[in-house]
């Protein structure tokens, strides 16, 4: 494996050596390499492999076109320039996994936010935000749902009203959920203090949370509806495996959430999207309005911006 530092048409074969010590060091025989006198770093142990793995997934990274598919024969192994680098299954066979079907689950919380707010189920829409709508969620991501309610004729409220208006909303739907009995919707916790007030729900049958924020501005959906865009219409390689990738590996390092200082997925997402934009392998993206992004499409004409690689470029400002 140590040659394949020196040697990068060596990596598929040390990859391929790396999963069967790995297949070994499930029951080492620690006592045999105690009797030998074994010394310590020598000894295969899961964390000694999870080392090799983070320096061989980093050599992978950069290894300029190196393919972990065997070459056929009478084609020339290893690095060519221009090539593709095929990224290993093995590493994201974990990650590669169809998300939860939300209609069912969208469909039920907008009956129950109708009840609990007294309107028509018509009015009131349930949109799917996030990770999980741009394609690059983790196994254990939360559902985010922004709950529009149709305008029915009320004026545009500023951003500080919308924000008493969500906290109402929000409460009025907590008491509306305790006061039911055998409800398939669980109430975990509520955070009114935070920047978007959310309410974190549990629905029966998902092990995964559900958040679920009050937003007439469609703040949120407009920025994940564009990276969502992004990461269908971009050429191959596709921005959407390549930020479940990055997102992947940063999560097994321990260096990911906004908590602990570190960029958000939205947050990788952008410099996924800008760097797809340098390479030429992303166009130009024109955000949508407010009014296309509502359920209630009005036939206002869209006032939207081009976003470009200067106005990704301001996501790197200090």
């Amino acid at each position: 494996m140590r040659r394949s530092f020196d040697r990068p048409e060596l990596l598929p074969a040390a990859y391929a050596a790396l999963q069967v010590l790995r297949q070994g060091a499930r029951d080492p025989p620690l006592e045999e390499w105690r009797r030998q006198h074994v010394p310590a770093h020598l000894q295969l142990t899961e964390q000694g492999l999870d080392q090799a793995a983070a320096q061989l997934e980093l050599r992978l990274a950069n290894a300029g076109g190196v393919s972990l598919s065997p070459s056929k024969p009478g084609q020339p192994s290893g690095a060519s320039a221009g090539s593709t680098q095929a990224v290993p299954q093995e590493l994201v066979a974990e990650f590669l996994h169809e998300g939860p079907d939300t209609k069912l689950l969208r469909r039920s919380l907008e009956d129950l936010v109708a009840d609990s707010l007294q309107l028509p189920t018509p009015a009131v829409h349930a949109h799917l935000v996030g990770s999980r709508l741009y394609g690059a969620a983790l196994p254990d991501a939360d559902l985010d749902i922004v709950v529009e309610i149709q305008d029915l004729g009320q004026p545009e409220v500023s951003q500080d009203t919308s924000r008493q208006v969500s906290m109402k909303r929000l409460l009025r739907l907590r008491r509306e959920l305790e006061a039911e009995q055998d409800n398939m919707w669980k109430v975990e916790e509520m955070a009114l203090d935070a920047r978007r007030p959310t309410l974190r729900l549990r629905w029966s049958g998902l092990t995964i949370g559900v958040e679920v924020t009050f937003d007439q501005h469609l703040v949120t959906l407009a920025k994940s509806e564009l990276l969502a865009r992004a990461c269908k219409e971009a050429s191959f390689p596709k921005p959407g495996a390549v930020l479940l990738m990055a997102r992947a590996w940063a999560q097994r390092r321990q260096i990911c959430g906004q908590r602990q200082g570190y960029p958000s997925g939205y947050g990788l997402g952008l410099m996924v999207a800008y760097h797809w934009r340098r390479m030429g392998f992303l166009g130009a993206l024109r955000p949508k309005s407010r009014q296309s992004l509502s359920f209630a499409r009005s036939e206002a004409p869209e006032n939207s911006s081009e976003v470009d690689a200067e106005m990704l470029a301001k996501f790197f400002q200090p």
